[in-house]
């Protein structure tokens, strides 16, 4: 029997051992000066939850939180003069706004007078600013060059076929799905609709491809075609019918889903640090219990700077993200099995803070680690000119695009 395009993207052969010296997987930009770290930038210390269920619930802690965090936004307090930057505690139900050189004027002081009760405490603490950061050296998590490189145009597919999940997504796509190129593995990450156009398009990691580079499911069925790039977020827009979820759940070596479940995306809120998350890779699968350690974090891309980056950390110090995820979502849940909320999408890992991988090929084939690093996903709908899909647009989609012609060797 013919090996299938997945089959071949997940061999030893086409997972190279040269995934951290490619090209497309840079050395970044040397971190800062050592020292410790703002405490604006720097969140409470706590032992992290112990399960997913744990994570659920701290999740579900920080919602109210997170919800005050982005009232403030709202109001224009990150905008003046003295603003530091704020953390979520979720174990002690606190918000934390750093202030530098006095109070916050009396208009900050009235929202967060309004803001407080007995499920969110507010305090306000006196901090100077933190200096932008740098990543230290770190991977792109995707499947470079001398990674999964497949055919997928040739192959069979499966005997048994198998039911639809983050393997073989279909029209409308969902985030969290496998998605081949010629030359790259990754993830989806959210389905998103042109503000101007109304046209359904599908998020990934923008160091994944070019413009024009066609994309496959991993039975080899076509999705669509690569229509834009923005390297100053990292992101790649797919033109594809796409849907307002993301795949949940743990995959296996050979990537057949575990308690695979599509679960619907209801917004998007830029991620705070302290706050708990879940990353969902096409190849490693659902992880929850990531804790925000750092905002404001810069990455260099292929000579590109890219800002808005966010540092997570599995607390466990167990893999957080790793080769082939690369675009995944990063999200929130407040309940086991109801809608999550839009943070980011992962862009790297830290090479260095290495972990055992999960889900596909977890010998030397692939890397992964405990840090990760993503795009915060209000700066990448303000870069496409997006916004996240939602129910209504599903149901006025347009077709399915049409299956380039290739050539099968």
């Amino acid at each position: 029997m013919k090996s299938t395009p997945l089959s071949r993207a997940l061999s030893a052969g086409a997972l190279g051992l040269g995934l951290l010296t490619a090209v497309t997987s840079p050395s970044y930009a040397a971190p800062a000066a050592d020292g410790p770290r703002p405490a604006a930038t720097r969140p409470a210390t706590a032992p992290g939850p112990a399960s997913e269920a744990a994570a659920v619930e701290l999740m579900r802690r920080q919602k109210p939180l997170l919800d005050a965090a982005h009232q403030l936004r709202e109001t224009g307090a990150a905008s003046l003069a003295g603003f530091s930057g704020i953390t979520v505690d979720p174990e002690r139900s606190t918000l934390r706004l750093y202030w530098d050189g006095g109070t916050p004027p009396a208009s900050v002081q009235r929202t967060v007078q309004r803001l407080s009760r007995p499920s969110v405490r507010v305090e306000v603490r006196r901090a100077p600013a933190p200096a932008p950061g740098k990543a230290p050296a770190a991977s792109v998590a995707d499947g470079s060059p001398g990674g999964p490189v497949v055919d997928p145009g040739a192959g069979t597919a499966d005997p048994a076929p198998r039911p639809v999940g983050r393997v073989n997504d279909r029209s409308p796509v969902s985030g969290g799905a496998l998605i081949i190129t010629q030359a790259e593995t990754c993830t989806t990450g959210f389905g998103v609709v042109g503000a101007a156009t109304g046209r359904k398009q599908l998020l990934t990691a923008g160091h994944c491809g070019a413009v024009g580079s066609p994309w496959f499911n991993g039975d080899g069925e076509f999705l669509g075609n690569a229509s834009a790039r923005h390297p100053e977020a990292d992101a790649l827009l797919i033109d594809v019918n796409s849907s307002d979820k993301v795949w949940h759940g743990a995959v296996t070596e050979n990537l057949d889903g575990i308690d695979d479940k599509a679960r619907t995306v209801t917004g998007a809120r830029t991620p705070e640090v302290g706050q708990y998350l879940c990353t969902s890779g096409a190849l490693s699968g659902t992880h929850c219990g990531l804790r925000v350690t750092r905002t404001g974090v810069v990455l260099s891309i292929g000579g590109t700077d890219v800002p808005d980056q966010v540092e997570a950390e599995q607390v466990a110090h167990t893999a957080a993200a790793g080769n082939g995820d690369s675009g995944g979502p990063v999200y929130s849940a407040t309940t086991g099995s109801g809608p999550v909320t839009a943070h980011g999408m992962i862009t790297a890992y830290d090479r260095k803070e290495t972990a055992p991988c999960s889900g596909a090929k977890t010998d030397a084939v692939r890397s992964c680690s405990w840090r990760v690093y993503f795009t915060d996903i209000t700066a990448v709908l303000k870069a496409t000119g997006t916004r996240l899909s939602d129910p209504a647009c599903d149901r006025h989609h347009e077709g399915h695009p049409a299956r380039p012609a290739r050539n099968v060797t």
